[in-house]
């Protein structure tokens, strides 16, 4: 019996009855649990805890001159607010934040602030220490008492409460008492405590060596930690309290009002991830200040992968980043295209590629080249319906988001592997008024495995500006730049022969993209986004056998223009119009048909409408799509492709509409359980210069797509989801296994067939396990079947499972990090010498290991250990192209 046929549905099992036991109710338990303990410590705020808050807000106003102070407060894990209320009377010219993760603080905070007559300058803000929902520096201070021992990460909140900080700025940080409470009120309240059975124990020593770890970490040199001791005290524990100010000349401090805080919160998200921001426990989903955001049906069917898990995984390429998400499947050779990534295993079309939001439309050749080092976050949409992104809409899309900088920051690494592969890349960025700037080098090589032809030499460039000339308007210019070489890998038996012995190279390859996004907040009603985008690929292929010495010039270019207009028409009602150009453009043809210029502008519109009832958000989207053939010399137009240097182009002709609609909605439950649905249909068109098995264009195939999914939190575990997902394909476009030489170039054919597919992803990560290990695992589990013979049969060129997990490790500066990956078996005749008999292949598993150690503080250096292929498992992935067995890496990474 194959493992996984054991394994992962004991694995659904146990999530699946997880879920249930934790979401028993529509009132659920967490909802339940989170009202009482907001009534439980209001009752012991009010009561046993009341003598302290005076004393401490005096303390604070005091020691950092506060009274006559204007600007912005924050009290994290502000509770009901008792302390914030005392603040607020003690510095009548600052505007106060109380922020909580749990909402059902904030009616106790409302009254109490109106009972107090400061409800005017204070405001309520639901934020999870470790990702707090503000813009950098709009604190001037930022208080918390009794709360950071509760943070999972805390490197994480120390680190997000620096960030809001102004400069100059101080936040004070501890649990217990203020040195300033008497010492027979400390005393009465640790008695009463004490015969409550509340009393929670912890070492002194233990807690300031880690608070002093932490400043270390974040390289935060002004600090001192205090542990108060008045006199008399001897016995009466007084807790531990950090204080640390931001570097910098200290800010001009002005009042904030409940609306500025409202739009001070950083609203710098993911195009395409719904990430739930909710002030005064309202959730907030915002298409006026994030115009691209697609349909909230699809939040369960999205993946982020963040710069840290990057780093983590010790991924260098865009394709290697997200080899971990759930349902991710990378088909790995040698050809033209080296390594193409999909996800549920669909093959075609691939997914779209957009940097920051912008499409580019040949991009599936430049992925595994494209440096992740300048990346800040690659956001993944698993299913389809893009109906603001992309020109299928049908096959989703991956959206990479390049990093920026709001401090100056200098870092440098250098890597050295198996097979001569060495890598050395670094980056810096800053940024001054209201402009930030980010620029990257980096300079990939590998010699590859011997014999098998498969060197590489890379050089990658990035450049950023963001330029904030108002408070509606921003703009950012991106460039990334590739320049290099590479041969393609020589294949493997039982390949065919032509592709085990063929000498074949890019010589050079260059690729520049660049991208200007423009953002016009004009109100809180309105907004236009425009993104403009430019890409060259201009690369030489080189074919070479004894006899013969073929060079071809690979050349082509596209710009692009997406405009995007949301209108609020009610508080509850937002419409979104938007439009797209691609004039793309390959002077020399382009793969299997050069030599053939080909010359096509493609026009989109859409319009999406979305509506909020409470907690339910559903939107309905419709896009039109049609494509004018300037000059089209692929040989599958007018007639055979045989004889094609007679074939004459296609001019001056429209291609038929295409017409893609999406319905989507999601719902939450509760603050921690969320449902969401959404169903997509349409056509995709064959990809240009394709041929079936006939050698004519193949049809155009229609699709449905429907995803229901579940995602839930649960305190002091992590976050779950459920995602169920069926397609339905009538005159799907597949490769049929067979080749076609014409006028000396190799053709892949492809076919028609209808297909569907039913199947189910669980992902689970865990929360940071006792300060020190994180958790995530999921599973994509499918059932594919294919017509054949008119009846509907399983697919085999599909897997059955996809599986991913890992275990991230930190504690005292040491870090490891390991990954696995399984998938079972499956299918596929593609470059197979007796093709269309397919070969049997997958069926794997891999193990990646990490191993690194941080040093430093103002320089911080970790120097790593790499192991990919841990346990040298033979794979291969498609026919003819193993997998290169068991790597090593060793490398250093600086941060100035």
């Amino acid at each position: 019996m194959k493992w996984y046929r054991f394994f992962c549905p004991v694995i659904a099992a146990l999530v699946l009855s997880r879920l249930c036991a934790a979401q028993a109710s529509p009132e659920s338990a967490q909802e339940i649990a989170a009202k009482t303990r907001a009534e439980s410590y209001f009752l012991t705020a009010s009561t046993v805890h009341a003598p302290l808050y005076e004393p401490l807000a005096e303390q604070i106003v005091s020691d950092y001159d506060l009274s006559d102070k204007t600007g912005t407060g924050i009290d994290l894990g502000g509770g009901p607010g008792n302390l914030v209320i005392e603040l607020a009377l003690k510095t009548p010219r600052m505007h106060w934040i109380n922020a909580d993760i749990n909402p059902h603080f904030f009616q106790f905070t409302s009254k109490l602030a109106n009972e107090a007559n400061v409800s005017h300058r204070i405001s309520t803000l639901r934020a999870d220490a470790q990702k707090l929902p503000l813009k950098n520096g709009i604190a001037d201070i930022v208080v918390s008492r009794g709360s950071f021992h509760l943070w999972n990460d805390k490197y994480k909140a120390f680190s997000e409460i620096y960030r809001v900080l102004k400069p100059g700025g101080t936040a004070y940080i501890g649990r217990g008492f203020s040195e300033n409470l008497s010492v027979e009120v400390a005393a009465g309240i640790r008695a009463r405590k004490r015969e409550s059975g509340s009393v929670v124990t912890y070492d002194l020593n233990d807690t300031a060596d880690e608070l002093e770890a932490i400043m270390k970490t974040l390289e935060i040199d002004d600090y001192r930690i205090i542990i108060p001791r008045p006199p008399g005290s001897e016995g009466v524990r007084y807790g531990i309290w950090i204080e640390f100010h931001k570097s910098g000349p200290v800010s001009e401090a002005a009042n904030v009002t409940s609306d500025e805080i409202e739009q001070s919160r950083d609203y710098e998200k993911p195009v395409f991830v719904l990430e739930p921001l909710e002030v005064r426990g309202a959730h907030v989903r915002d298409v006026i200040r994030e115009p691209l955001t697609e349909s909230p049906g699809l939040q369960s069917a999205v993946s982020v992968v963040h710069r840290e898990e990057i780093e983590k995984m010790g991924a260098d390429t865009v394709i290697e980043a997200m080899e971990y998400v759930p349902g991710a499947w990378v088909e790995s050779r040698g050809r033209k295209v080296k390594q193409f990534f999909s996800v549920r295993g669909q093959k075609y079309p691939y997914p779209d590629y957009a940097i920051n939001g912008s499409l580019y439309r040949e991009f599936h050749e430049l992925p595994y080249f494209f440096s992740s080092r300048d990346i800040d976050r690659i956001e993944i949409m698993r299913s389809s319906a893009a109906m603001l992104t992309g020109i299928s809409g049908l096959g989703g899309v991956v959206n990479i988001i390049p990093r920026e900088y709001t401090e100056p920051e200098t870092s440098w690494e250098a890597e050295y592997s198996s097979f001569n592969t060495h890598r050395f890349h670094i980056s810096h960025g800053g940024s001054a008024r209201n402009i930030s700037y980010a620029l990257g080098l980096g300079a990939p090589h590998t010699d590859g495995p011997d014999g098998r032809h498969a060197a590489e030499n890379m050089t990658n460039f990035y450049g950023n500006v963001h330029w904030k000339p108002s408070r509606k308007l921003s703009v950012r210019t991106t460039l990334f730049h590739l320049y290099g070489k590479r041969e393609l890998t020589q294949a493997e038996p039982p390949a065919s022969k032509r592709f085990q012995t063929s000498d074949e190279r890019f010589d050079p390859v260059q690729a520049t993209m660049i991208q200007m996004k423009a953002f016009y907040h004009a109100s809180e009603k309105a907004s236009t986004e425009l993104n403009l985008s430019y890409a060259n690929r201009d690369n030489t292929f080189i074919s070479q056998t004894d006899s013969t010495h073929a060079s071809s010039r690979d050349w082509d270019f596209e710009w692009s223009m997406n405009l995007v207009q949301s209108l609020a028409l009610s508080k509850s009602n937002t419409l979104r119009v938007g439009g797209f150009y691609n004039r793309w453009v390959a002077p020399y043809g382009k793969r299997f048909f050069a030599g053939r210029r080909t010359d096509l502008s493609t026009f989109s519109a859409v319009i999406v409408d979305e509506h909020r009832y409470g907690r339910l958000d559903v939107d309905a989207g419709l896009r039109w799509l049609r494509t004018y053939i300037d000059e089209y010399g692929a040989y599958n137009i007018n007639g055979s492709s045989k004889g094609l240097n007679n074939v004459p182009p296609v001019k001056d002709t429209w291609e038929p509409s295409i017409f893609n609609g999406n319905v989507g909605a999601s719902y939450a439950l509760t603050s921690n359980l969320s449902l969401y649905a959404n169903g997509s249909a349409g056509y995709i068109k064959p990809r240009t210069g394709t041929l079936d098995v006939d050698l004519e264009e193949p049809k155009t195939e229609q699709r449905v797509k429907l995803d229901a999914g579940v995602e839930t939190s649960v305190d002091k575990a992590g976050e779950f989801s459920v995602t169920g997902f069926y397609v339905r394909q009538q005159d799907a476009l597949v490769l049929s296994g067979k080749t076609e030489e014409v006028e000396g170039r190799i053709n892949e054919l492809w076919m028609n067939r209808d297909q569907d597919q039913l199947g189910i992803e669980l992902e689970a990560r865990s929360v940071t396990l006792y300060d020190t290990a994180r958790i995530f695992f999921n599973i994509t589990a499918m059932r594919s079947r294919a017509k054949s013979g008119g009846d509907m049969k399983r697919n085999e060129e599909i897997p059955r499972v996809i599986t991913g997990g890992g275990i991230n490790l930190v504690r005292y500066r040491w870090d490891l990090n390991l990954y696995w990956k399984a998938i079972s078996s499956y299918e596929s005749a593609r470059f197979a010498a007796n093709a269309p008999v397919p070969e049997q292949i997958g069926d794997y598993t891999t193990l990646n290991l990490t191993i690194g150690k941080t040093f430093g503080l103002k320089l911080r250096t970790r120097v790593y250990l790499e192991a990919v292929n841990l346990t040298d498992k033979e794979f291969s992935t498609v026919v003819g192209y193993p997998d290169y067995g068991r790597r090593y890496s060793i490398g250093i990474r600086q941060m100035l």
